[in-house]
């Protein structure tokens, strides 16, 4: 993951480059689907990650967040969804298809 030590002088085409990638091919599962609707964007994203077995460091890396940020998420969505655990989550997002 790069780092930037300065941003002021970042153009918009490093900025492009450095953004997490939107692809709707990456979420295989309507993110409107009615069980995930009380879901943030990020946490939809989180759980996708989480559900495809990626540890919270992976998760991070690959959303270019902090791994304490990815646990806040992962918190969030556990407790939004009623589950006890990562592995109930992913059970729940894998059973919307």
């Amino acid at each position: 993951m790069p780092v930037i030590a300065d941003r002021r002088g970042s153009s918009a085409e490093q900025a492009l480059v450095l953004a997490p990638q939107v692809r709707p091919d990456v979420m295989p599962i309507d993110p409107d689907h009615p069980r995930l609707a009380s879901l943030s964007v990020r946490e939809k994203e989180v759980l996708r990650r989480l559900a495809d077995g990626l540890t919270d460091r992976e998760i991070a890396s690959a959303l270019v967040i902090s791994p304490r940020t990815v646990e806040s998420h992962v918190s969030s969505v556990l407790h939004k969804l009623g589950v006890r655990n990562r592995a109930e989550a992913a059970g729940r997002f894998r059973d919307l298809d």
